[in-house]
């Protein structure tokens, strides 16, 4: 489904409409469940080390995927049956999901007497993560490429001595930074919450660099930090942090000792 179909309803926390679905972003106060829930998305199924599964996976839908991998330790169909229900504000209804298979013997999943197959699961699953800032696995990146990326960003937050605060702190701070009541924040809805964090550290920041480089007596090299409050500053590559084109390792690092070794 395109972006901007996405972005037009998750601007406004609209439910967007899916064929007969109305799919409705959580809220802050969901967080922890909806996380739990969404587990069900984020299967690598094109990165498993087994020959034999990954024979069969490569040939998978993603929904016939997860099907062929749940069972009675992981319950990934009972955790997609609660996802299901939680993003289409069905939870404490008599509302009928069932999972099963279509004349082809393809799995489907029936909502309410609707039949999606796995075409419409890959949107389903697309507009979730979307509407909901979840990060489904890259796998165009091999997954032991991304391990390396990963464990690079740790190192590189042990380097700068910085993590991520806890969400109970960063929930206080939003609210003493916009001096909303953390009620109201636990309404928003999770996309809103991680977009205004992002946006609050920003515009701190902009004023911080901003006021020390029109004091004259601080010049940034990297004018990119110079960047007013409401400047685009989405990330197009996730691990654009991390990465390094040759050019700019040649300029970090010497090998002129290797050289003459």
């Amino acid at each position: 489904m395109d972006d901007t179909f996405i972005d037009m309803f998750s601007t406004f926390d609209s439910p967007i409409p899916y064929k007969k679905l109305e799919i409705y972003p959580v809220p802050m106060k969901h967080y922890y469940i909806f996380n739990t829930l969404a587990t069900c998305l984020l299967l690598e199924k094109n990165s498993i080390t087994d020959p034999a599964t990954a024979m069969k996976a490569i040939s998978m839908s993603y929904l016939e995927y997860l099907f062929f991998v749940s069972n009675e330790e992981n319950k990934l169909l009972y955790l997609l049956d609660g996802l299901l229900r939680l993003v289409l504000k069905k939870e404490n209804e008599d509302f009928s999901i069932r999972f099963s298979k279509n004349d082809n013997n393809k799995r489907v999943i029936i909502v309410d007497k609707e039949t999606y197959d796995a075409s419409d699961f890959n949107e389903i699953r697309q507009i979730i993560a979307k509407q909901n800032m979840l990060d489904l696995p890259n796998e165009k990146i091999q997954k032991e490429v991304r391990d390396n990326l990963d464990e690079a960003r740790r190192f590189k937050a042990r380097l700068n001595k910085s993590s991520v605060a806890p969400l109970e702190e960063q929930l206080m701070a939003l609210s003493m930074y916009s001096g909303w009541k953390l009620e109201e924040i636990y309404e928003l809805t999770i996309r809103k919450f991680i977009l205004g964090i992002r946006r609050a550290n920003h515009m701190i920041m902009s004023n911080i660099y901003l006021t020390a480089s029109m004091s004259g007596f601080v010049k940034f090299k990297n004018k990119d930090i110079l960047k007013g409050w409401l400047a685009d500053i989405r990330v197009e590559d996730e691990y654009s942090d991390v990465k390094m084109t040759p050019e700019e390792l040649a300029g970090t690092a010497s090998f002129e000792s290797a050289k003459n070794n």
